[in-house]
Parts: structure tokens; C-alpha cells; sequence
């Protein structure tokens, strides 16, 4: 028997005697009301399986004694027969599988038309083991959630379902109770499914709905307030705590419960990982008083492209797995009334998914939930990013190596990306810095006199180089500063929306896009008078600055801005209010310079004055006293300064890196030069110098005192190289440092900021104006066209990156030659 596809097949009428030929040797033959084949015993139970049985004489009849012009159906090993009690035009009998010719006959049988024309029967559902599982009374059926009669089963299309279960004995009644005695029968269909992609979903599922600490009733007590609520399924807490005037006070907790009559409650992982095979499970919660059925569906979307994925994930009930395999996200669901019940799905994460998102739905009748979230997808790889750090000066030709890339022995290494980015003139970061203090939102006065300071110095800077102007409006005028860490966005493994740095990344790019606004010479001019104003405002009657306003006056706080004020003069940006502020600031920094000498006599009158009684702040002060001789000193004042000046040619060697910056600027100012340059001479002889970091002190680090930060000792070491020895080649390299202890966007502090930035900008050479582009080669070769056509190079900073991809990557990129002219 040729089991090969049949494509015509051959018809024959009852009425025709060769109809035992067309069926082969009377092995299949057909009667009246029944149908008869000479198969061996074995063969019975293959169509009896499928609805027929077993009649007298070894014959297979149709239920119910039907006439022939009924359809049959089923499949056994080799023949598949369709049977529907409609009346059809033919009957038809299609091989399946490869048998032996001598075990099956025809391919195909046919009834013609002319045999069937009676065919008005209406197309109805029929569902093969019924009868066994309910002996022969009506079982329960639902339709999406929807119990039916069992006359209302017909009205449904065929063509419509979806999938049917079959619940049997125990677990029928399980759920339905006496309704499901008789079995019960769950059928979804098409319609059910298009309903499930329409559910409304949870999406905002926050734990803190809000939180109001400033709530102001109203003349008659009542307090209002609206908010977002969040759409988790839970029970919410509200904490109350109110208060007077005369601070009577009262507290009240309330409870609160969100929940639906059918609820999907996630059980999902806190992330993934690539590779994984993984089981996502939902619970499902029936509140109702009556059983319910219904269907849930998985569906997971790529969350970074926005795909759909679900087929890509979902495996098979056996748990095997087939790229492009057709698998069914959607599970039936039975659960009974206050009851709960579990849906689950086996997924095979693969390693093209950075985050997925899921949506679990469900819906039984009229009721209905959703919930979505994302999960992090982990990789199974480490990004191991290797940084070669290249530094060079004008008028050099220098050529860098990367080690890891040039000497790679790894057998599962792979090269992800190797990315290049050049700052021609780095000087321009301190620029960028100015508004870090511009706009610090709090009010205390050293941070107002941090305004004061930067929108002084950004003046002084605009006016200093029209170039520098120049540079400001193309700021204004295109979208070129971008935050140094969105630049590196794609060299992270994580969104930078999920890393602890965004807010510092976003607060960068909005200060860097504000930049040309801030350097506006109207906005620099007004903003400059108000913080004039309010510091002024601010000076107690006695001169001096409390930390916030109200507070006891402050002298560290009144040193540290007349000595900023000091910077101010030396750049000749001085005003007449701020010189009436200096007036009246100095004496009172005088008594306290007095008084604290007396104090050191009072208290213990053992003391040996000749001993080292310089603290830092007597030295802050003779630093601040130094930028002011035109200030008449008291007699007093200039015999306890010459006490102390004479302990800095004693003691200046074992002081600390800011001391001696301190000492050697006081000594200078004091036509002490031998003592100066003995600082200095015993400051580079302990400095360490380096392409990479410039000119530094391995023991300027960080600690509790005031006296000891790293930015503040630099910044004045820089200070005072410059004014007493105008070395620009020392002081350029003090200056590398500095611009290589910059963060995103300052340099940690506005004290800091503030000295850094008057270090950088206004001593030494002028960085400003280099327009000097850096030539580079990469493994030999200089940088191809086509890896520049996109790229915007930041004005002022001449700031650019390129990549290359891993596929593009060799040893020999590895090396990298500058050339700067």
C-alpha cells in the first residue's frame, strides 16, 4: 500500500460492484448500517479507541447504528477516518504513517454527493469520553469562566476553541463541589484569548504610596491632600502623627487592604541569569463565593528592544525546548470559591536578553487581573573593562601601550568594545565646575560666598579671552555637553538608570546644558549682587559670619571668606561692598588672633613660648592678614605676629603639607624669602612626579581635620610655587593632579571646588586658550574617516570619543601613538 500523499483521490458509489476491488480483496468492506473489516484481533482497538466498537462477528460498528452516510473519525496506526453526525458530501480515509501494502489497502475512500445530498444537520460539538467520565448525565460545562447548559454548548462555533480540560471524580468536586459530579468540562476559546490581551494591568507597584511631612489644616482642623495610589495588592499602613502650636501632639495608625475578587499574585525571582531554566510561578486568588475557571497567560517582551519573547523562553511541559518551537503561554485555571490555586511556567533564559519584562493575566467571566514588571537578566560573563590612562604636553610625541589587549592568552576571552577618548584641553573641566557653585542650593554663608566667588571669578574669566566668550555661545547654541558618564554609557553592563551614580550623571548633564546660561553677563552680573547683598546682610554687628543665619559668629567660617575675598583682590575684582565688609571683618579677626595668644598665656602659665604654639588657625589667620597690609595692624597685633613668624622659620620642617603652604606665603609676604625657599626647596625634594599624575605628595590624603584635604593642600601648594617662584613647569605639573582628583562634577566640596578652580584658572599658564587638537594612531594606523563622521568634538574641552567593536579589535591596536604640536 503506497502511503505517500494522495493528491486525487478515486470516488465510488455504494451501488458499484467494484467497489470490492476499489477496497483490495474485501479486507475493508462497507454495509448499509455498518462497516466491516477482515482485521486481525490486534487491530480492533485501534478504531474502538476512537469512539467504535466492537460488534458481533468480528465487525466494528458505528455508535449509535448510523447510516453510512455519516462520517466516520478517528485515528489508528496508518488510516485517520473523521466522524461528524452532519451529512457530508464524502468520506474520507487518509493514510497517516507508512505501513506494509499488505496490511492496508486504499489511501484514500471517498462517498460522492450524489449519496449525500440530504445535508441540512446543523453543526454541533461533540467531546469523545463524556460518556465515560459522567455515565451518561450532563457534566458541568464552562466556557471562558462561564458556566453553560448543555443546550447553550452547541451555539458555540467549533472554530472557535481554543483548548478544552476535562476535570474527573475527586477533582471535580474539589473544586465545584455536587455541580461537578457528573464531571465538568472547561473550554476556552478564541474570543477568551483576545479578552486576555485586554486586560488592564498593574503596573505601578511602588511599597510607598506617599509620604506629606508638612500638612497644614484648616481654620476647622480638616486637613486635605490627593496622591497616586499604587496598584499593588496588599495591605497599606497609614501612620498619622499631627501637632500644635504648643506642641501637643497625636498619633493614629489605620490599615487599609487593596484587593480584587480574582487576583494574580507573582512569585518571580528578584532577577535572572543567562542560562537559566527557571520555573515562574503565579498564585491566584478566588475572594468570590462561587468556584471559578478560567485561563492565565504568560507574556514576556524583551525590555530593552521592546520585542515580544515569549515564544524564545517558554519551554514545553516536558521541559524540552526548541528555538522557534511553537509553545502555549496561556494555562487553565480551576480554583475554588475563597480559595487559591498555582499556574506555572518553565523558562530557558538565553544570553541575548538583557532585562525581561512579564505580564501575567488572568480572567474568569466578568473577573479579571494583571500585573507586570521587569526583571534584570544577569550575565554569566564579567565585564572586565581595562582603562590606560595617556597623558601628554604640547610639543610631544609619546606612544601608550595596552598590555592586557597587546599580550591576551585567554582562551574564553572576548573583546567587547575598545573605546578612545580625548580631551585636548582638560583646563576646560574647571570651567564646567562654576556652576556646581552658582547654583549649591543651600544657604549657609560659606556657600553664598561660594556664589559670590564663582560668578566673580566667571566674570573675571569672560573678560579675560574673547575667545573664551566665543566658546560659552556655541555652548548656548548647541546640545554639546553631555555627562561624562552618559559618554560611557555603553561601556556598562547596567542601565544607568538602575546605577547608584544616575543622579550625579543627571545632575552633571542638566549643569552642563545650564552652562552658557550661567556665564551670561547679565545673569553673572545680577546673580553677583545678590550674593553680596545677602552675605552682607548676613555680618553680625561685630564683623563676623555665623555658619547659617542667627547663629554665634563663627571665625573659622569669617577666615575662610575674608581669605576668599583675598583672591578676589589679588585678581583685582574686588568691589567697594566688598571692601567695607573686609573693614569690618578684620578687626574683629584681630581681637580673636589676640585672645587666643592671651588665652594660651592665661591658662597655663608654665608655658615655654618658645616652644611650637602655631595652630592652624593663627596660621589661617596670618594667610588671610598676609593679602590685607594696607589694613593698619594694632600694635598688639603686630608684636603677637611677629611671635608666630618667628615660629615658622623654627618649626615650618616638621608641619604638615598645608602648613608649609601656608608658612611659606606668610614668610614671602613678609620679605622672609630665605625661609620661602627653604619651603619650597623641601616641598619638591619630597614630591613624587609622573607622566601620568604630575608633581604630588604621597602623604596628601584625606582625614577628620579641615587642614587635611587633599583638593584644599594642592590648590594652595599651587598658590605658592606660583607666587614665590613663578615656575611654570612645577606648576603645571601641580595643576595634572588636581584636574585628575576632578569628579563628575566638582571637586567633592564648594570649599574644595572654590580653591581648586582659583588654582587652576589663575596660576600658571593660561590653559584656556589652546586650541591644539591631538593627533592619534591606533596599531600603526591613524584613526579611519569613517569612525569620526558622527563624532562632535565638545567645544573648549575638545572632547571626543570613538569605538571600535569586539569583531574589529586586534594586538596590534594596542598601541597608541599622541602627537601634540
Amino acid at each position: 500500500w503506497d502511503f505517500s500523499p494522495i493528491q486525487q483521490p478515486t470516488y465510488y458509489t455504494y451501488s458499484q460492484k467494484t467497489s470490492d476491488k476499489s477496497f483490495t480483496q474485501g479486507h475493508f468492506r462497507v454495509y448499509n448500517n455498518y462497516t466491516s473489516v477482515n482485521y486481525p484481533n490486534q487491530r480492533y482497538d485501534q478504531l474502538n479507541w476512537f469512539g467504535f466498537y466492537l460488534g458481533n462477528n468480528n465487525t466494528i460498528r458505528i455508535r449509535g447504528n448510523s447510516s453510512i452516510n455519516q462520517a466516520l473519525s478517528g485515528k489508528a496506526a496508518g488510516v485517520q477516518i473523521s466522524d461528524d453526525e452532519s451529512r457530508l458530501e464524502e468520506v474520507v480515509v487518509t493514510a497517516f504513517s507508512a505501513k506494509s501494502k499488505d496490511e492496508y489497502t486504499s489511501a484514500v475512500s471517498n462517498v460522492s454527493s450524489e449519496k449525500l445530498e440530504d445535508n441540512n444537520v446543523e453543526p454541533f460539538i461533540r467531546i469523545r469520553g463524556i460518556g465515560s467520565i459522567n455515565k451518561g448525565n450532563e457534566p458541568l460545562y464552562i466556557v471562558d469562566g462561564v458556566i453553560l447548559t448543555a443546550e447553550n454548548i452547541n451555539s458555540i462555533n467549533p472554530e472557535q476553541i481554543e483548548s478544552i480540560k476535562v476535570l474527573k471524580d475527586n477533582e471535580a468536586t474539589a473544586i465545584y463541589g455536587s455541580r461537578g459530579s457528573n464531571g465538568v468540562v472547561i473550554i476556552t476559546t478564541k474570543n477568551g484569548q483576545n479578552e486576555l490581551s485586554q486586560i488592564k494591568i498593574r503596573k505601578n507597584l511602588q511599597e510607598t504610596a506617599f509620604f506629606f511631612p508638612q500638612l497644614q489644616t484648616d481654620n476647622t482642623g480638616n486637613v486635605s491632600f490627593s496622591f497616586t495610589t499604587p496598584e499593588a495588592l496588599t495591605q497599606w499602613k497609614l501612620q498619622l502623627l499631627a501637632y500644635t502650636k504648643t506642641l501637643e501632639s497625636a498619633t493614629k495608625t489605620l490599615t487599609a487592604i487593596t484587593q480584587k475578587e480574582l487576583m494574580v499574585i507573582p512569585n518571580t525571582p528578584r532577577f535572572l541569569r543567562q542560562g537559566d531554566i527557571i520555573s515562574i510561578s503565579s498564585k491566584i486568588a478566588n475572594l468570590t463565593d462561587n468556584p471559578l475557571s478560567g485561563e492565565a497567560k504568560l507574556i514576556l517582551t524583551d525590555a530593552v528592544t521592546g520585542k515580544d519573547i515569549t515564544q524564545n523562553l517558554i519551554m514545553r511541559s516536558d521541559n524540552s525546548f526548541s528555538i522557534g518551537e511553537m509553545t502555549k503561554p496561556e494555562k487553565a485555571f480551576s480554583v475554588d470559591a475563597k480559595g487559591n490555586t498555582q499556574v506555572s511556567w518553565t523558562l530557558n533564559i538565553p544570553d541575548t536578553v538583557d532585562a525581561v519584562q512579564y505580564k501575567i493575566v488572568a480572567k474568569s467571566g466578568p473577573f479579571s487581573d494583571g500585573e507586570q514588571n521587569v526583571l534584570p537578566v544577569l550575565s554569566n560573563r564579567i565585564l572586565v573593562t581595562e582603562t590606560l590612562p595617556m597623558w601628554i604636553r604640547s610639543n610631544e610625541t609619546r606612544t601608550f601601550t595596552l598590555d592586557k589587549l597587546k599580550n591576551n592568552s585567554s582562551t574564553t576571552l572576548k573583546n567587547h568594545q575598545l573605546t578612545l577618548e580625548m580631551t585636548s584641553n582638560p583646563a576646560w573641566y574647571a570651567v564646567q565646575a562654576l556652576p556646581y557653585l552658582m547654583e549649591y542650593p543651600y544657604e549657609c554663608n560659606e556657600q553664598t560666598f561660594s556664589r559670590l566667588y564663582a560668578n566673580a571669578l566667571a566674570s573675571h574669566i569672560a573678560n579675560s579671552n574673547p575667545r573664551i566668550q566665543d566658546v560659552f555661545n556655541q555652548w548656548a547654541s548647541q546640545d554639546v555637553l553631555i555627562s561624562n558618564l552618559e559618554k560611557n554609557e555603553e561601556l556598562k553592563s547596567i542601565l544607568i538608570q538602575e546605577t547608584p551614580w544616575l543622579r550625579d550623571a543627571q545632575s552633571e548633564t542638566e549643569q552642563k546644558k545650564r552652562i552658557a546660561l550661567l556665564f551670561n553677563m547679565n545673569k553673572m552680573t545680577n546673580e553677583l549682587q545678590s550674593a553680596k547683598r545677602k552675605l552682607k546682610n548676613n555680618q553680625m554687628s561685630n564683623g563676623a559670619w555665623s555658619w547659617f543665619e542667627g547663629g554665634r559668629p563663627n571665625r573659622f567660617i569669617t577666615q575662610h571668606i575674608i581669605a576668599g575675598f583675598g583672591h578676589l583682590k589679588q585678581l583685582n575684582v574686588a568691589t567697594t561692598d566688598e571692601t567695607d565688609m573686609i573693614k569690618k571683618a578684620i578687626p574683629y579677626l584681630d581681637a580673636e588672633f589676640v585672645q587666643e595668644y592671651k588665652d594660651l598665656k592665661k591658662y597655663d602659665a608654665k608655658t615655654d613660648l618658645s616652644k611650637d604654639h602655631l595652630s592652624y588657625t593663627q596660621l589661617q589667620y596670618l594667610y588671610l592678614r598676609s593679602f590685607f597690609p594696607d589694613i593698619e595692624k594694632s600694635k598688639e597685633v603686630k608684636t603677637i605676629s611677629e611671635y608666630y613668624q618667628s615660629q615658622i622659620q623654627t618649626y615650618w620642617l616638621n608641619r604638615s603639607l598645608y602648613a608649609k603652604g601656608l608658612m611659606a606665603l606668610v614668610a614671602h609676604r613678609n620679605n622672609n624669602e630665605k625661609t620661602a625657599s627653604k619651603i619650597l626647596k623641601s616641598l619638591k625634594e619630597n614630591s613624587i612626579t609622573s607622566d601620568e599624575l604630575g608633581m604630588y605628595w604621597k602623604e596628601n590624603t584625606n582625614s577628620w581635620y579641615w587642614y587635611q584635604a587633599p583638593i584644599e593642600t594642592q590648590a594652595l601648594l599651587i598658590e605658592a610655587f606660583s607666587e614665590i617662584e613663578n615656575d611654570t613647569k612645577t606648576i603645571d605639573n601641580l595643576k595634572i593632579w588636581l584636574l585628575k582628583n576632578k569628579q563628575t562634577n566638582s571637586w567633592k566640596t564648594t570649599k574644595a571646588t572654590t580653591e581648586a578652580v582659583y588654582a587652576l584658572l589663575l596660576q600658571g599658564s593660561d590653559w584656556l586658550p589652546v586650541t591644539d587638537m591631538v593627533d592619534v594612531v591606533i596599531g600603526g594606523k591613524p584613526i579611519e574617516p569613517s569612525k569620526l563622521e558622527n563624532v562632535k568634538v565638545e567645544a573648549g574641552t575638545g572632547y571626543y570619543k570613538t569605538s571600535w567593536a569586539g569583531s574589529e579589535i586586534t594586538p596590534k591596536m594596542a598601541n597608541v601613538t599622541l602627537s601634540k604640536k
